[in-house]
């Protein structure tokens, strides 16, 4: 039977090269508009992600539809986005019926950017700038609606070589294929097969990349909108609870449920994350230095005014990774100490939505649930473990009964937290004067 295993190794192999192949095509422009029209309609009839060539023609049709890419001018690539027929011809397709949501909701995604780069170059609509935006807004929010973010950083997970996963478990899979931050995969969710070849990945997070810049500098309108509407949903469905008191065991903190419901912001924070988490250090500079307008620095301000914590946890996840570097970290901390992005000497400041994302207050949020946490004193006396937001009594072996807590966290709160000192760690391994930051918040 061995040798029927290196037959199929090798086959995967082959299929593996045809597919990166197809990859330095689509990326010299030569896909024809007949090319991305069929590649779309074989896409749509994929039913199992896990087959390595439909991520290869995935991010193959994320190059050719790329307005980054149009920056050589390339004839073949100019024609992709001239071409009526094709507009029309991939909407419908995309109209269709899929046999695999993550392929169909990405492929929605990038749609967006490709709609809004053909409707901008339309001499009929051009200059009608509200009418362009209300058309790929709601373009936009389709694909994110349907779990975009989610979908590709699904696919980005199973891509990475499975080794990555178990030295480097910042980001994961569950084993009910839901994403993980700070936490080692689920054994049943490790494939010991990479969906791409290791040379291919570096293609693979570029190309993704391009997406999420051009939903930056040019659908950023769009981004806040459907945050103000996830932030209405979760405040109009959430009563006021008072937290200093725990939830009985067999109830779940609706807040959670909520925020896990609608946290597409979030999932694009913590997809930025697991991107930057595998570039070069210092790859995240063009956030920090303002060479593209400010737009990227605008994006990082809004989104440390996140409120919802499943959000602040994406958020915070997305420093992190945008931190690592010598000159990055140091953008980061200066951040995180004045809000600003300078390097002004800092003094106290109270809570505002201004400074919410600051080393004052996470610290400030450390030393709030060190004094309403219970102390034990002597060695008699149990240990109390909060978990999940419930108090779940004493550490097992202790040999004393059960105790319950006067204080329990939010669920949200202990993923916020973990998420702060992954930031703090960050900055304490990239940072050679980052020691002084906790004497000075102390």
């Amino acid at each position: 039977m061995d040798w029927i295993k290196t037959l199929v190794q090798r086959l995967r192999e082959q299929r593996q090269q045809c597919g990166h192949l197809l990859y330095l095509v689509s990326a010299a422009g030569q896909l024809h508009t007949a090319d991305v029209l069929a590649l779309t309609k074989w896409l749509s009839k994929v039913s199992d992600v896990n087959d390595n060539v439909a991520v290869y023609v995935l991010i193959s049709l994320f190059e050719a539809t790329s307005p980054l890419e149009d920056e050589d001018g390339s004839p073949e690539v100019a024609r992709v986005f001239s071409d009526p027929h094709l507009f029309v011809a991939v909407s419908s397709a995309l109209n269709s019926r899929w046999q695999n949501a993550d392929l169909h909701s990405a492929m929605l995604l990038q749609y967006s950017v490709f709609h809004l780069e053909v409707r901008s170059r339309d001499t009929h609509v051009r200059g009608e700038v509200s009418v362009i935006e209300d058309e790929v807004g709601a373009s936009l929010k389709k694909a994110i609606s349907a779990g975009a973010f989610q979908a590709i950083t699904r696919i980005i997970l199973r891509s990475r070589d499975p080794r990555h996963s178990a030295e480097r478990p910042e980001f994961s899979l569950g084993a009910d294929n839901s994403i993980l931050s700070g936490r080692a995969a689920h054994p049943d969710a490790i494939d010991e097969r990479s969906l791409v070849s290791p040379e291919f990945r570096m293609y693979l997070l570029r190309s993704i990349d391009n997406l999420l810049t051009a939903l930056i500098r040019r659908l950023s309108r769009t981004l806040r909108d459907i945050r103000k509407q996830e932030e209405d949903i979760i405040h109009g469905s959430k009563a006021p609870r008072n937290y200093s008191t725990p939830l009985p065991a067999d109830k779940a903190d609706p807040s959670g449920a909520d925020g896990a419901a609608a946290n597409n912001i979030g999932s694009l924070f913590r997809l930025i994350a697991i991107i930057y988490d595998e570039q070069p250090l210092d790859s995240a500079m063009p956030f920090w230095t303002d060479d593209d307008g400010g737009r990227y620095f605008s994006f990082l301000r809004w989104a440390t005014e996140s409120r919802q914590p499943a959000t602040v946890v994406g958020m915070l996840d997305m420093m992190m990774s945008l931190s690592r570097g010598q000159s990055c970290v140091v953008f980061a901390y200066n951040f995180l100490s004045t809000g600003r992005d300078d390097y002004a000497g800092i003094e106290e400041t109270s809570y505002t939505v201004a400074n919410a994302c600051s080393w004052s207050t996470l610290f400030m949020a450390l030393h709030h649930y060190e004094t309403r946490l219970p102390v034990s004193h002597g060695t008699g006396a149990p240990a109390v473990a909060i978990v999940g937001g419930h108090t779940s009594g004493i550490f097992p072996g202790s040999g004393a009964a059960p105790v319950q807590s006067r204080f329990a966290f939010e669920p949200g709160e202990i993923a916020m937290l973990g998420s702060f000192l992954r930031v703090l760690r960050n900055v304490a391994r990239f940072s050679p004067g980052s020691s002084a930051c906790p004497a000075r918040q102390s």
